[in-house]
């Protein structure tokens, strides 16, 4: 099962004086708002790279820590998340690490791709941990145009501090990548839980590549 393999991660011990970084672990602002690290990436310059969420961010130059205080690296490129009801633009944040502080403990993605309605995903996040659902919704219509007005919907349970949370499946060749947590949608009435929608991975790429001009050429997912 993918997501036990990627839960069994979090329990490895941390170099010392090292944060070693893999999918989903907590990372936190100075100011005190914690997300998950979404996936780790690099470039055509060879940038040690890392993302979460665009609103997990407000702002150029600010530093992400680890969950035990240690500076990983700070925002170099972002994107505001703008989502409502019946429409979504996604950003992203795009954090430089911190060579001499941070190693990969795991990269844990063989490949990305898209999803389509009917898959079945986990997300492992900083709040509720590992969750799985259904995909029950996608928009690719834009796609090609603007890949941030994609979105995917998952009946997968969600909670703040999962933002940024990578989504992925399993495949032969072994975890694939689909997406990132944004955010989720509860039932006004009784704030019962709906669903979670994220940016799917292969749109978010794309986006990358085309809205970071300095640091997005050749931009992609790193795997183990």
């Amino acid at each position: 099962m993918v997501a036990a393999t990627i839960s069994s991660l979090v329990n490895a011990p941390p170099a010392a004086a090292s944060v070693g970084l893999y999918p989903g672990m907590p990372i936190q602002l100075s100011t005190g708002g914690t997300c998950s690290l979404s996936f780790l990436a690099s470039n055509d310059d060879g940038d040690r790279l890392a993302v979460t969420a665009g609103h997990c961010s407000t702002a150029l130059k600010q530093i992400f820590y680890s969950k035990d205080g240690t500076k990983i690296g700070y925002v170099m490129s972002r994107a505001d998340d703008v989502s409502g009801t019946s429409s979504y633009d996604f950003g992203y944040t795009m954090i430089r690490l911190y060579s001499d502080a941070t190693y990969t403990a795991t990269a844990y993605f063989k490949k990305y791709r898209n999803p389509s309605e009917g898959t079945w995903v986990w997300k492992y996040g900083e709040r509720t941990q590992e969750t799985e659902g259904k995909v029950i919704g996608v928009d690719y219509s834009d796609d090609d145009s603007h890949p941030s007005y994609s979105v995917i919907k998952s009946t997968m349970i969600t909670l703040p501090g999962d933002s940024g949370a990578p989504w992925y499946t399993g495949s032969d060749a072994g975890p694939v990548l689909v997406g990132i947590h944004v955010g989720s949608v509860t039932r006004k009435s009784d704030n019962s839980f709906q669903y979670s929608y994220g940016f799917p991975a292969h749109s978010m790429i794309r986006y990358i590549r085309k809205q970071s001009k300095n640091w997005g050429g050749g931009f992609n997912v790193v795997g183990d």
